[in-house]
């Protein structure tokens, strides 16, 4: 029952943030790609350090965890965020548990491509 939990908690989460950072679309990347004017005021594609467009590329074995502010139950993660790992992308949540030892995170990992092909269903 919990682990059904935990897959609803999950996709609620693959939902949400699937909102809030929608996939670009293919007209934004053709516009990027033609050299449309740029968002960024005053800047110019010359005066752009591509450093830092770097560190927006995804680094493998590497990612990223945030606080749910969002959480309404109990179990719904603490943390929520992503990884890419092996060059596959995850969506990784995480559960704040006190255990022998101390506190700890006990974390769960799925597939973002997966969740992709279950929305389609």
């Amino acid at each position: 029952m919990q682990n059904q939990d935990i897959d609803q908690d999950q996709d609620e989460m693959i939902q949400q943030e699937q909102h809030d950072h929608p996939p670009i679309t293919e007209s934004l990347q053709n516009r990027t790609q033609e050299g449309a004017e740029s968002d960024f005021s005053g800047t110019d594609e010359a005066s752009a350090s591509p450093e830092k467009n770097n560190k927006r590329e995804p680094q493998d074995n590497s990612g990223s965890m945030f606080k749910n502010d969002r959480k309404s139950k109990d179990s719904h993660p603490d943390i929520s965020g992503s990884a890419l790992v092996g060059g596959l992308e995850y969506y990784v949540s995480g559960w704040r548990k006190t255990g022998a030892k101390g506190d700890f995170y006990s974390l769960s990992f799925k597939p973002k491509a997966a969740a992709a092909a279950s929305d389609l269903i």
